[in-house]
């Protein structure tokens, strides 16, 4: 992790992002994290996002 960690720029990129987007006529956002990845769904739950989908992949080799 690096010096930014908790200084809040996650939560500042996505209000960047969701204010363009509205701007520009897009009122809604999905947007993804892998299993495991607690710090981003702690996040975008706190930006007002809830689980709308179950994705199941397979990967080749993994």
């Amino acid at each position: 992790m690096g010096d930014d960690w908790g200084s809040g720029l996650g939560f500042e990129l996505l209000d960047r992002l969701e204010t363009h987007l509205r701007e520009r006529g897009v009122p809604d956002v999905v947007l993804g994290a892998l299993p495991g990845n607690h710090d981003a769904i702690r996040l975008y739950e706190r930006r007002g996002c809830r689980p709308t989908w179950l994705y199941l992949s397979k990967f080749e080799g993994r």
